[in-house]
């Protein structure tokens, strides 16, 4: 599903060398590193948006395509939104920009919202938001598209204990996936492991600059 094979990727003035990795669908992988190490330039490079030397092909095909887009949803870290429109609104318009109407998804949405503590909150602007509850939504953004690659910038941060067990339960459940996470925090690879029963693909970013890093 996924072929990684980086020899230097660019972000900025930032530079991360030689990552290799291969994800087939059902496989999870977790890049795990301090924060400056690179884990999300390695997301940005599978989304297609910073230059790279080497090959990245999803589904045969290169990141950034108008066929890779199909197949990939993405948590940001930082939340993406339109702060003037409602969550809802926000949600909707994700769904139209992959060709999805709303009311083909309305029950799972619903259903999703209520588990996250924010379906009361959808119809309020989302300049309103903490920085949790943007994110929650995004996290029900990435869920109702249902696509087959799924990535998740630092899988913990701004989110509570319920959404965390809930991206572990999405994860656990399924099978034809591949989720793609980051964390700055080593522990995480055991509780992952432990919430979603799943074997992980590790990459680790500790040194970043130089060193060859493969998937083990």
């Amino acid at each position: 599903m996924i072929k990684y094979r980086v020899k230097k990727l660019t972000l900025g003035s930032f530079t991360l060398e030689n990552i290799e990795f291969d994800l087939n669908r059902g496989d999870v992988l977790l890049i795990v590193g301090p924060n400056g190490s690179g884990k999300t330039a390695i997301i940005y490079s599978l989304l297609g948006l910073i230059r790279y030397r080497g090959q990245i092909l999803i589904d045969n095909v290169p990141p950034g395509t108008r066929q890779a887009r199909r197949l990939i949803c993405y948590v940001p870290e930082k939340p993406m939104l339109h702060e003037e429109l409602s969550g809802l609104h926000n949600i909707e318009y994700y769904l139209a920009l992959n060709s999805i109407g709303i009311n083909e998804v309305r029950i799972s949405l619903y259903s999703v919202a209520d588990k996250l503590d924010v379906g009361g909150l959808l119809n309020k602007p989302a300049k309103t938001y903490s920085q949790g509850t943007k994110r929650k939504i995004n996290v029900i953004q990435a869920y109702i598209v249902n696509k087959p690659v799924v990535l998740i910038d630092d899988y913990e941060s701004n989110l509570d204990d319920k959404t965390i067990e809930f991206i572990c339960e999405w994860i656990r459940k399924s099978e034809e996936k591949v989720f793609v996470l980051t964390s700055s925090k080593k522990k995480n690879i055991e509780e992952l492991r432990e919430k979603t029963g799943k074997e992980l693909k590790i990459v680790s970013l500790r040194e970043a600059i130089g060193e060859r890093k493969n998937v083990h």
